[in-house]
Order: structure tokens, then C-alpha cells, then sequence
């Protein structure tokens, strides 16, 4: 089971839609909607993508990226377990 994905795998399993939701961790959750063209650029710009653990994956956010912390990314998990089945 992979890490991480591709900048291109990574956009391939976002969901469809003008917007994709975001949260950010910690001791406080905060979530944000971005718009889907600036999500895929925040994608771009990380370089790396990380697999999220099954709970955030359980959230329906399967990937996260280091851009001034850990920001969460929603999935398609349909998408998703094509390419990080789940056990």
C-alpha cells in the first residue's frame, strides 16, 4: 500500500464539483471549502500528497498535503480505493 500519490493521482480522486472540502487538525477542526481550481493548485504547489489514516479517510478526506501544516482534502472514495483498497 502506497504513502503517497501522484500530484496526478491525487486531483484524479477529488470529487466532482465547483468545490472541495478542506479541514485542517489539531486540537480544533476547521474546515473550509476551496474553490476545486485552487485546490488542485495547493496540490501542485505541495509536490507531495500523503494517504490519510482511516479516520480522516472515514471523514471522506483521503489525502492531505503540508502547505503551512496538514490540510485534509475530501476524496471520492470510490476513486480512492482504486488506487489504496482498504483492508
Amino acid at each position: 500500500m502506497p504513502d503517497t500519490l501522484t500530484t496526478e493521482q491525487a486531483i484524479s480522486v477529488l470529487p466532482d464539483g465547483e468545490y472541495v472540502h478542506t479541514f485542517r487538525g489539531g486540537g480544533l477542526m476547521i474546515g473550509a471549502d476551496w474553490k476545486r481550481a485552487d485546490i488542485v493548485e495547493a496540490i501542485t504547489k505541495a509536490g507531495t500528497v500523503y494517504l490519510t489514516g482511516p479516520g480522516s479517510r472515514a471523514m471522506k478526506h483521503g489525502i492531505c498535503i503540508d502547505n503551512g501544516g496538514a490540510l485534509y482534502i475530501e476524496t471520492d472514495e470510490a476513486r480512492l480505493s482504486i488506487l489504496d483498497p482498504q483492508e
